[in-house]
């Protein structure tokens, strides 16, 4: 409903009707809600293997593959990469960033199991590094952390190993670390800085949705809105996104959806903490955690189709 409302008496009839509204709109709000009935019905009866285990396979496969295509990509430009020493640009790392943030931990929860998943750990962690993403730098290594704190807590890494380990990592750090992050964000450098006047942006983005909250602060100006146009007109085919979810909501939806996500929100924390002390549990909060980071400044699970179909796989 929040999505549908959203821009309600701003938005005309025709606007409301276009394919790139009733895509956002209608996929974002009932076409979650079918896709969920219809998870739903498939988790009715039991099954004869392992759900938990199938679930995270499927994840993990998703997680590689798309880290597997970014190699892919520099393999066929290696004579550019060779040249520049430094990542490469690709139009879709922000995408492949929020994707491999959320299928990594799954490959922490199966090397429970088979400790030679900690390779799909390798081949995602590869993959965040050469999308060239300053999110992926941030989350990557946070979710990184966590997973190393997740293996110690269900026993696959001894705890006396732990001070070992952190020390060895703390020496790798100062020794390649500089070199690393050089190769890996050298592209986004400017006069220096990782982080430069052009985010700016950014704030600016999560300031007009602050000011069309309060101008329209029922339904917001609607998800299909061309008012910030001036500073983000995204590729064709997008809607004008805010790049931060809280920004989006307030905007986008007004109250509306601050009362509708509000509660998505708490039903999904309960959830997770309700099987807080399961493994497979705490492997699904920390992919939610990567969704949720990566939407934070990138247009994350507004985009319906993969990122928004997974979160709602993810709690069904």
């Amino acid at each position: 409903a929040a999505t549908l409302l959203g821009g309600c008496g701003i938005l005309s009839m025709q606007q409301l009707l276009q394919p790139l509204s009733l895509y956002y709109a209608g996929c974002l709000g009932g076409g979650m809600l079918v896709f969920y009935v219809l998870l739903r019905s498939c988790l009715t009866y039991s099954k004869g293997y392992d759900l938990h285990r199938q679930f995270a396979a499927i994840f993990c496969v998703l997680g590689v593959c798309m880290a597997c295509l970014v190699m892919l990509d520099y393999a066929a430009r290696w004579q550019e990469f060779l040249q520049v020493h430094t990542t490469l640009y690709l139009k879709y790392r922000n995408f492949a960033t929020a994707l491999l943030l959320t299928t990594l931990p799954m490959s922490f929860y199966l090397s429970l199991k088979k400790p030679a998943h900690l390779l799909g750990v390798a081949v995602q962690a590869a993959g965040l590094a050469l999308t060239g993403s300053r999110s992926a730098l941030l989350f990557g290594v946070a979710l990184l952390g966590l997973g190393f704190v997740y293996l110690v807590r269900w026993g696959l890494i001894p705890r006396k190993a732990v001070l070992p380990l952190c020390v060895a990592g703390a020496v790798l750090a100062v020794l390649v670390g500089p070199e690393l992050l050089s190769l890996m964000m050298d592209s986004r450098m400017e006069d220096g800085h990782l982080f430069h006047q052009g985010d700016s942006v950014r704030v600016q983005l999560f300031l007009r949705g602050i000011t069309d909250f309060l101008h329209n602060p029922v339904f917001g100006i609607g998800l299909i809105s061309q008012r910030n146009s001036d500073l983000f007109t995204g590729v064709e085919g997008s809607m004008v996104f805010y790049h931060n979810s809280i920004a989006q909501v307030m905007g986008s939806m007004g109250l509306v959806g601050i009362v509708a996500y509000g509660r998505l929100l708490h039903d999904r924390i309960a959830l997770l903490r309700e099987g807080g002390r399961d493994p497979f549990m705490q492997a699904l909060a920390v992919s939610y955690l990567g969704m949720a980071l990566i939407s934070l400044c990138n247009p994350g699970e507004f985009c319906p189709f993969p990122n928004a179909a997974l979160m709602v796989m993810v709690f069904t």
